[in-house]
C-alpha cells in the first residue's frame, strides 16, 4: 500500500489521517484543524470565499505539505455536509482542487453508507443502526445502500448557529427547539429492524468514558451502553456553561461545546428507533475511509470518490 493522507473537511474541523507503511505494517497519525468554516457562511448561504483563499487553503497546505514530510504520496480530500448545502459550491470547489486537489464532495448517503461499512460485522448477532454526528448533519444508517441511509440537518454546529444565541451554552429554551426540530427530521426517516446503535465521531468512546468517570459509574461495561446513561450525561451538562464542563473531557475540552447538542441527537434517535443498547465508537467517516484503504483503493470507485498524486 502506497503512503496516503485523508483530509475529512467538516462544518466545524478538519480530520487528517496519515496512513504510512512501515515495513509492511500500516501505521496511522491523526491530527485536526478546528476551522468552524461553516461560521463563514452568510444568510445568503454563500461561503466566504476570502476566508478561503486567505486562511482556510493556506491551512491544509500545511497540512499537505506535513503529509508530504512522512511520504505520502496521494491524497484524499473529502468534503461533507457543508459542501453539499452552501450556494458558492462550485466556486468553493474549484479553489480547492486548483490549490490542493481534487475534492470529494460526497452526497449524505455516501458518508452514512462509508460508516456503515466499516462497522458492518462487529456485532455479528446484532442488527445495527450506525449513527455519524457531525458538526453539520448526522447520518442514520441501515446499510450501504441509498435507500438504507438518512442524513439530516442535525449536526452539532448546525443547531448551535440556527437555535443558540449564546456559545457558550444553549438554555432550557433552546434544547426544547432543537428537540421539535431534530425529532420532526426524524419522523421523516422510516424505522428499520434494529436493536443496537453505533455512534461515532471520531472521539465519541473518549468523551463517553471519561464523563463516566466524571459521574461515578464504575460499572463494567464491554460493549454496550444504556440509552439511561446517556441521558444521564445529558442532564448533567445541558445549560451549563462551558467553563463549568470543558473538564469532564479534558484531552479534548473543544468537543464540549457540541457535546449536548450530540447527545440529544443520539438519545432521541434511540427514542424513535426504541433501542436501549448503544456502544459509542471513536471511529468516523475518515476512519472508516482508512479501513477501506488499507485493503483496496479500488472500492472506493463504487462511492465516485478519486484520489490526487502529490507531487
Amino acid at each position: 500500500m502506497e503512503n496516503i493522507a485523508i483530509f475529512d473537511i467538516g462544518s466545524a474541523r478538519t480530520k487528517a489521517l496519515f496512513l504510512i507503511n512501515e515495513n509492511g505494517n500500516v501505521i496511522q497519525y491523526n491530527e485536526k484543524l478546528d476551522s468552524f468554516i461553516s461560521s463563514k457562511v452568510n444568510s445568503n448561504n454563500i461561503l466566504d470565499e476570502s476566508y478561503l483563499i486567505e486562511e482556510f487553503i493556506p491551512q491544509l497546505t500545511l497540512l499537505k505539505d506535513k503529509a508530504i514530510d512522512k511520504g505520502c504520496s496521494k491524497l484524499l480530500l473529502i468534503g461533507t455536509h457543508i459542501f453539499r448545502t452552501i450556494s458558492n459550491s462550485a466556486a468553493v470547489n474549484s479553489l480547492i482542487d486548483e490549490k490542493l486537489g481534487k475534492l470529494n464532495s460526497i452526497p449524505g448517503w455516501v458518508e452514512g453508507a462509508l460508516f456503515y461499512k466499516s462497522q458492518f460485522g462487529k456485532f455479528p448477532d446484532h442488527k445495527i443502526c450506525v449513527l455519524d454526528i457531525g458538526g453539520g448533519s448526522v447520518q442514520i444508517s441501515f446499510g450501504i445502500k441509498e435507500d438504507l441511509v438518512y442524513s439530516i440537518p442535525t449536526g452539532t454546529f448546525s443547531l448551535e448557529k440556527q437555535f443558540q444565541e449564546n456559545k457558550d451554552r444553549a438554555n432550557e429554551n433552546e434544547l426544547f427547539k432543537m428537540s421539535e426540530f431534530i425529532s420532526t427530521e426524524i419522523a421523516n426517516t422510516s424505522k428499520r429492524d434494529a436493536d443496537v446503535i453505533v455512534m461515532g465521531s471520531n472521539c465519541m468512546r473518549d468523551f463517553i468514558e471519561s464523563c463516566r468517570s466524571h459521574i461515578g459509574d464504575t460499572s463494567d461495561v464491554e460493549t454496550f451502553y444504556s440509552l439511561n446513561l446517556l441521558r444521564d450525561i445529558y442532564s448533567l451538562l445541558k445549560c451549563r456553561p462551558y467553563e463549568t464542563v470543558k473538564d469532564f473531557y479534558p484531552q479534548n475540552s473543544m468537543f464540549m461545546y457540541g457535546a449536548d447538542k450530540a447527545l440529544l441527537n443520539v438519545i432521541l434517535i434511540a427514542e424513535f428507533l426504541r433501542i436501549d443498547k448503544i456502544h459509542p465508537t471513536n471511529d468516523s467517516v475518515s476512519s472508516a475511509l482508512a479501513t477501506i484503504l488499507s485493503k483496496s483503493s479500488e472500492e472506493l470507485s463504487n462511492f465516485s470518490i478519486s484520489i490526487t498524486n502529490l507531487k
